[in-house]
């Protein structure tokens, strides 16, 4: 698949569905309490819930993600968060302070193709 999607197919990134998904009901808005996601609707708890969608951000955005850009898509509002919940993957860190960057490495993207191919919901849209 070529990166990122959005461009690839004309796809606004302000037109996507953001938010962490719920891997039981599939809603979008799960809801960061502690050190896990619980989803408002089926009030399911998952602690890696946002690790599929920090993934979709790389694939369908862009090649590096910023704290803040972590933060929109993600709907989290707290900055330390974030950072931890970035440093915690296995991502590429350039930077310091406001200036941090995220990339994914591309063998990591390039298993995302079986990902969307199981996944009902896998464009956001």
């Amino acid at each position: 698949f070529p990166y990122p999607m959005c461009k690839r197919w004309g796809i606004n990134p302000s037109d996507l569905m953001t938010g962490v998904q719920c891997g039981k009901c599939e809603q979008f808005g799960m809801v960061k309490i502690k050190r896990t996601w619980q989803c408002p609707t089926c009030s399911h708890r998952d602690s890696e819930a946002h690790l599929a969608a920090v993934k979709e951000w790389f694939v369908l955005i862009g090649v590096q993600m910023s704290n803040s850009d972590c933060r929109k898509f993600l709907q989290v509002g707290q900055h330390q968060t974030v950072t931890r919940i970035l440093q915690g993957m296995d991502l590429i860190i350039s930077g310091k302070g406001k200036a941090t960057k995220y990339k994914m490495d591309k063998k990591t993207l390039s298993g995302q193709k079986n990902f969307y191919m199981d996944r009902k919901n896998s464009i956001r849209s």
